[in-house]
């Protein structure tokens, strides 16, 4: 069986049921397995997801497995394969450590094991460790060129990393190889990096139908609905980011994802009371940076310091020495005008691992608060090289231009933001509309527009 086919989810279900054969269709000591999932096991006929394990299931079976043979290559391949299938279903991103840990004592057991080590890519990838993914994935291309589909991960971590030309060539010389490769899904955030947006979601809808068909499971496929609405909210169409976002619950009812991101459409539409209601329902399966600076920035906004205070601290102790937070941690300082030096800190060690546009623009916003406007003017305009449309890139942009006393130049930033969605930020859209008002009152300032 191809390396790909077990490790990025072609022919998953074959892959696995091989898996479940070796075990001779017991799950060797863990808890009994339901129903379907022995229907599943035996190989009777089901409809798409209905008879697939857990990842919580898979893991457990494969631990056992690996308890009574603790040499099994296959079983800690598949047991890293079931931890990042649980980090990405349930955001649970301790599981891609534990990912990690077992892929590499698979390739420890047998250091030219090809699945194991496409996994392990996979694992370095989800926690940031890019080069060395990328290092590793270029290394296996060249001892597997038949393998082609290895550079689908060369071209995700090129994409991380900032290296855009590089991501779109790997994904077109995949393509070549290989015509009937899914990539849609990643076509189509190199179009939304690119600020085409129509480009983006059509590509979003393809990959939804195509690569949707592929997953194992529900919750897998929660993921396409999920991203369709991340790009309508974009857009600034909330109407069907909410429906998306909707259609991702049905498929997967506790996705943190979807519910923090639902959660978001509702702060934008004024509905605090369903907003905090989702955003609890989040931060209780599992809590990522973003949801509690949001969540609590909805408690400060009803009046509930005491609260907002605690997802605030919440925050910290959570990514406190955890370098793959550094992003998430600089932009929450920043935003609350908290430990400035420290988040200019985080964001020069966030650009030092990748180089892409966030990355320029949390520096840019990190430089603005720490009152460093023309380094933070350059930052910004390499966040903003590739087009992307993205309502924080420009209001970040407006208030540094704002800061040099380019007036017109504010502006433009300021109203494009507000263009592509009015309501693009609980903590900034209202800034946004008064530093507007203010240059319009005043008239601008003697420098003109342009970049």
């Amino acid at each position: 069986m191809s390396m790909w086919k077990i490790v990025c989810g072609m022919g998953a279900v074959l892959a696995l049921r091989v898996s479940f054969s070796l075990v001779g269709g017991s799950l060797a000591g863990a808890a009994e397995p339901s129903e379907a999932t022995r229907a599943w096991l035996e190989g009777k006929p089901y409809k798409p997801y209905d008879h697939v394990v857990s990842a919580d299931d898979g893991i457990r079976m494969f631990q056992a497995r690996i308890k009574a043979n603790p040499k099994d290559v296959l079983s800690y391949t598949m047991l890293a394969t079931m931890y990042i299938r649980k980090a990405r279903e349930m955001s649970d991103y301790a599981s891609y450590d534990r990912a990690e840990v077992a892929a590499r004592r698979a390739v420890e057991l047998k250091p030219d094991d090809l699945p194991a080590q496409g996994i392990l890519i996979q694992a370095l990838c989800a926690q940031h460790k890019f080069k060395e993914g990328l290092t590793l994935a270029r290394k296996l291309l060249r001892e597997h060129p038949e393998e082609p589909h290895v550079l689908a991960l060369i071209g995700d971590a090129q994409l991380e990393l900032g290296n855009y030309t590089e991501a779109e060539k790997a994904y077109r010389d995949l393509k070549k190889k290989d015509p009937e490769a899914l990539l849609e899904s990643r076509l189509a955030r190199l179009a939304e990096l690119k600020g085409n947006t129509k480009e983006a979601l059509e590509r979003m809808h393809r990959a939804a139908e195509e690569e949707g068909a592929n997953v194992i499971s529900k919750e897998g496929r929660a993921w396409f609905s999920f991203r369709l609405g991340e790009l309508y909210y974009q857009a600034g169409k909330l109407d069907e980011a909410a429906r998306f976002y909707k259609e991702a619950l049905e498929w997967h009812p506790r996705y943190p994802l979807a519910l923090a991101f639902l959660g978001r459409v509702r702060t934008a539409q004024g509905q605090y009371d369903e907003a905090i209601q989702l955003y609890g329902q989040a931060v209780a399966v599992n809590a990522d940076l973003t949801m509690l600076a949001e969540l609590g920035d909805l408690y400060a906004r009803t009046g509930k310091a005491f609260l907002a205070r605690l997802n605030y601290d919440k925050l910290e102790k959570v990514a406190q020495g955890k370098p793959a937070y550094n992003r998430e941690l600089a932009l929450f300082y920043a935003n609350h005008d908290r430990k400035l030096p420290e988040a200019l800190e985080l964001a020069r060690q966030d650009l030092e691992v990748r180089q892409d546009v966030y990355a320029y623009d949390t520096l840019a916003w990190a430089l603005y608060k720490n009152k460093r406007h023309d380094e933070a003017a350059h930052a910004s305009a390499e966040a903003l090289k590739l087009g992307t449309r993205d309502p924080l890139f420009l209001f970040h942009a407006g208030m540094i231009q704002h800061a040099l006393g380019h007036g017109d130049r504010a502006r433009a930033y300021l109203e494009q933001a507000l263009a592509i969605n009015p309501h693009f930020s609980l903590l900034h859209e209202d800034q946004a509309r008064q530093t507007i008002k203010e240059l319009g009152s005043k008239g601008g300032s003697a420098t003109s527009g342009g970049r």
